[in-house]
């Protein structure tokens, strides 16, 4: 894993963090929707078929927001910015389709669920999945951007027990003004506002593992938990307690978690 860095192919995928205009990639036939599986504010996701006969995942705007162009421009925004962040485990984008005349964004159908059924399972169960969601936001932030809203609900697996990392509808160039935003349980109160900061993926994913390894969310000051102190439980513990800011960051994780999986076996 390569730490933090800045480059010319990082600068160019922060342009991508403003809404744009750009028309949808692909048009014609709109893909046949099966089932909806999830879903937030201003979007539905949907199980498909596409119009190639595949089996997709598809994030269509909710009915009362299909005419905002707004919205149309951020649909497509997460598309371009899912195309720069290619990774094994972010989940990749089909491209985008049109929906009742509006764009939707296709995504690969990942049929294997997401983390939630394994809050508070022995480590054994997630440790591997942590260790891909570690990779996918170590590949993001070197590319310029922090995630936002990681929690367990936005990473899935797919049918090999492969973890993706999903929703990057929240997704910012590090250093841009931060709103309100993604899901705040797993957040730093500084990460709320001010600038767009690593601290707010950092913070989360620390929260993410203490949710899975004690089955539910930090409180406002965690301590680790049961007996059997281990490195990992301690090092949750203070990047928790440091709203992200510790040593390292990221890469902190590493080599911690190798050993607990190494253990795990």
């Amino acid at each position: 894993m390569q730490p933090h860095r800045w480059s010319a192919e990082a600068d160019a995928a922060a342009k991508l963090a403003m809404p744009t205009d750009a028309p949808p990639r692909r048009a014609g036939a709109a893909p046949h929707l099966l089932e909806r599986c999830g879903g937030g504010m201003s979007s539905e996701v949907w199980r498909a078929v596409d119009v190639d006969g595949a089996a997709i995942a598809l994030k269509i705007l909710r009915p009362e927001r299909r005419r905002d162009t707004a919205a149309h421009a951020w649909i497509v925004r997460e598309h371009e910015l899912l195309r720069a962040a290619t990774h094994a485990h972010v989940v990749e984008t089909r491209g985008v389709r049109l929906v009742d005349g509006a764009p939707a964004l296709a995504l690969e159908y990942l049929d294997g669920g997401d983390l939630v059924p394994l809050l508070g399972a022995p480590a054994h169960h997630w440790l591997g999945a942590v260790r891909g969601v570690l990779a996918a936001l170590l590949h993001v932030h070197s590319l310029g951007f922090v995630h936002r809203d990681v929690k367990a609900r936005n990473v899935l697996l797919d049918g090999t027990g492969r973890a993706r990392l999903i929703d990057f509808a929240s997704a910012l160039p590090i250093g841009a003004g931060a709103p309100r935003g993604g899901t705040t349980a797993g957040y730093a109160p500084a990460a709320l506002t001010g600038v767009v900061s690593v601290r707010a993926d950092v913070r989360a994913f620390a929260a993410l593992v203490h949710e899975l390894a004690t089955g539910r969310l930090p409180a406002a000051v965690v301590r680790p938990h049961g007996r059997a102190r281990s490195p990992l439980d301690r090092l949750v513990a203070r990047t928790l307690a440091a709203d992200g800011a510790v040593p390292g960051g990221l890469l902190a994780f590493a080599d911690v978690i190798e050993s607990a999986l190494a253990a795990s076996v």
